[in-house]
C-alpha cells in the first residue's frame, strides 16, 4: 500500500533560501561593525594627537613660564645690587643714569633679559605658543614689584581655537521681550 502524504511537501528549496538570507544580514552586520570600528579607531588617533599637540604645547609654555621666572629672579637680584651699589653692569651707563628707582632699573633689567618670543608691554609679559591646527596656547602674566616673593600672577592661560564663524553673518538673536 502507497501512503498519501497531506499538507505541503517541505523540500530544500526553503532551507535553501532562509540559509543564505541568514547569512547575507550576518556579513551585513559584519560589515559595518568593521566600518565603525574603522572610524572609531581614526576618531582616537585624531584625538590622541591633538591631546599629544596640547600637551607638548602646555610643555612649551611651562618652560617659558620658567625661564620668565628666572629672568625676573635675576632683574630682581641685580636691582637690589644697583640699590646697593649704584651701579648695574648689565645695563647701558645712560640706562643706569636716567632710572629714577629701582623699580625703572628692575624694568629695564626684564626689558633685556626676556626670551625673544614674549612681549612685554607695561607689567604684563605675554607669549603665544602655536599648535598645528590653528589654534594657540596665549599666556599673559601680570609682574608684582621686584621686592614681593611672588614675582608674577598668571592673568591668562587659554586655547584659543580660530573663529570660524564670520561675524557678519551671525543673525541677530531675539532678545527675550516684545514691543
Amino acid at each position: 500500500m502507497k501512503k498519501t502524504q497531506a499538507g505541503f511537501p517541505v523540500g530544500l528549496g526553503i532551507p535553501t533560501i532562509l540559509m543564505i538570507f541568514i547569512v547575507l544580514c550576518l556579513t551585513t552586520l559584519g560589515v559595518l561593525s568593521l566600518t565603525s570600528a574603522n572610524s572609531d579607531s581614526k576618531l582616537t588617533d585624531k584625538t590622541e594627537a591633538a591631546l599629544l599637540a596640547d600637551y607638548q604645547a602646555e610643555q612649551i609654555a611651562e618652560q617659558m613660564l620658567s625661564e620668565i621666572d628666572g629672568c625676573l629672579l635675576q632683574a630682581a637680584n641685580d636691582t637690589a645690587v644697583w640699590q646697593q651699589t649704584g651701579v648695574c653692569s648689565k645695563l647701558p651707563v645712560d640706562v643706569s643714569a636716567r632710572a629714577k628707582s629701582a623699580q625703572d632699573i628692575y624694568t629695564a633689567l626684564v626689558r633685556t633679559g626676556l626670551p625673544d618670543m614674549v612681549s612685554l608691554e607695561q607689567d604684563t609679559v605675554a607669549f603665544s605658543v602655536p599648535l598645528s591646527d590653528g589654534r594657540s596656547l596665549q599666556v599673559s602674566v601680570l609682574l608684582k614689584n621686584y621686592q614681593e616673593s611672588k614675582r608674577y600672577e598668571i592673568t591668562r592661560y587659554r586655547l584659543v581655537t580660530p573663529e570660524l564663524i564670520n561675524e557678519e553673518e551671525v543673525q541677530q538673536l531675539w532678545p527675550g521681550t516684545s514691543e
